[in-house]
């Protein structure tokens, strides 16, 4: 709920950052359009679903709430940028190797004396996996990447008018920075999918640009243009 309402957040604001009053409009009135109706009828039309969502929503709250005491179900989004220093000073300097963090080494029956290094976390398994020097450089650059990209996908939403840039943008951004992306082979999936994708987004020609081949592909051309020139 908290991911979706990022990609909310991000349409509404491309109403400020495009150019152009229709572009603007539309930025606003469409997600605000699905958002209500998605609200209203998702109860009315999934009944069964709503109210294992409600279910699961309230227990969700309550555990929270005892780990993470006022701050709930934001505390538990924003201990996942923290929970990785717990685990820099007794975590040996090279690490304890990959996928040693997570499940697989519980599926691989691993056993290490003194093993300390069961990490939740995608950055806190990165110190455990590659140690806190190589691991925090990783964490680095996954800052990076995603500031890097975010960038990208904030200029072509204003170079093209376009909000799709900046809207999966927030989709992917999330995950590319601390999300499951090196605990989950899902995750990690869809993560270089939607950089794919908001690389292609960006690339794409302008409104301008597109007008003007269009113009020049209906302007009649001379016999033998090639020689012409």
């Amino acid at each position: 709920m908290v991911h979706s309402a990022l990609v909310l957040i991000a349409a509404l604001a491309c109403a400020v950052l495009a150019r152009g009053r229709g572009v603007s409009a539309r930025a606003v009135i469409w997600p605000t359009v699905i958002a209500v109706a998605a609200i209203a009828l998702y109860p009315i039309l999934f009944p069964d679903a709503f109210q294992a969502f409600v279910f699961r929503w309230e227990h969700a709250t309550a555990s929270e709430s005892q780990a993470f005491a006022e701050w709930g179900i934001l505390g538990r989004a924003l201990y996942a940028f923290v929970d990785f220093f717990s685990l820099m000073g007794n975590t040996p300097l090279a690490g304890y190797g990959l996928g040693l963090a997570g499940n697989a080494r519980l599926m691989l029956g691993i056993e290490i004396p003194g093993f300390t290094g069961w990490a939740e976390t995608d950055w806190a398994r990165q110190i455990v996996d590659l140690g806190p020097v190589v691991g925090l450089v990783f964490i680095l650059y996954r800052i990076a990447f995603t500031g890097w990209l975010g960038l990208r996908c904030l200029g072509g939403a204003r170079r093209m008018s376009d909000p799709l840039p900046l809207l999966l943008f927030a989709f992917v951004g999330i995950d590319l920075l601390y999300g499951l992306m090196t605990g989950h082979g899902t995750v990690n999936g869809y993560v270089w999918l939607f950089i794919g994708f908001c690389l292609a987004a960006v690339q794409a020609p302008s409104a301008e640009l597109s007008s003007a081949r269009a113009g020049e592909m209906l302007m009649p051309q001379p016999r033998f243009a090639n020689l012409m020139r």
